[in-house]
């Protein structure tokens, strides 16, 4: 998919990353280490796939898909889990969402 073919993300709330390989995603909820993002490019069930976060800028996230399906503006709703992150970086994405 070129970057012209990709769905806009603009508008989607939450805390945005880059993926390592193409598109981006919001991270929209995040409840322990489990996520729920909104992205550019579906990504398949047992994937392990690799990010930066947007803000804090340049942070390197990890995390194992559980599932995702396509919404109906484009995107892809995804179902993950946070491989090796810390505390201190599940409560600033929690912090940055307005969550606990």
């Amino acid at each position: 998919m070129t970057a012209a073919e990709l769905a806009p993300i603009d508008g989607v709330a939450g805390v945005r990353l880059r993926w390592a390989r193409e598109g981006e995603a919001v991270i929209t909820a995040i409840k322990m280490d489990a996520l729920s993002l909104r992205s550019q490019v579906a990504l398949p069930p047992g994937a392990r796939v690799e990010g930066v976060l947007v803000a804090p800028a340049g942070q390197r996230v990890k995390m194992k898909i559980h599932g995702s399906r396509r919404d109906e503006v484009g995107l892809f709703v995804i179902e993950a889990r946070a491989v090796d992150w810390t505390r201190t970086m599940r409560e600033s994405v929690a912090a940055q969402l307005g969550e606990k």
